[in-house]
């Protein structure tokens, strides 16, 4: 019997997911000369999706950590604090092509909604993996 997504808990590789979720969408809403004009692409389209794509690196990079001592610990939590830095500069980024060029209400919405969501998944691994430190070797980093 399977168990109610409302139940469930999230997955270890959730976060990668939706991130690789909005690194796509961040491609396809910079690839269009409707939004972005062609002279425009290497001050903020190029920006975007290199910020999109830091983010799935650095979350992979983090993941590949396998946590043994406090060393290893500050690596991982390294990684993850990476790819929170570049959502923040997203957030920024998407905010400036809002500004400046023609991006529908809705996809806006869509877009900021995947930030987020990769944002608190994110939030949400890198607090789990302190107090599973605390508890482990007794002090925090």
């Amino acid at each position: 019997m399977s168990v109610p997504k409302s139940q469930r808990a999230e997955g270890k590789l959730d976060v990668a997911m939706k991130a690789l979720e909005l690194e796509s969408y961040s491609i396809d809403m910079c690839s269009s000369e409707k939004r972005i004009p062609k002279k425009a692409r290497p001050y903020v389209a190029y920006p975007l999706v290199d910020c999109a794509r830091n983010i799935v690196t650095n979350i992979y990079r983090a993941n590949d950590v396998y946590v043994w001592d406090e060393q290893s610990h500050r690596q991982r939590i390294a990684y993850q604090e990476a790819a929170l830095a570049e959502v923040a500069a997203l957030i920024h980024l998407i905010d400036l092509a809002r500004k400046k060029y023609s991006f529908k209400g809705n996809s806006i919405v869509h877009w900021i909604g995947l930030v987020i969501e990769t944002r608190d998944k994110l939030r949400n691994w890198r607090n789990a993996d302190k107090r599973k430190y605390v508890e482990k070797w007794g002090n925090g980093c």
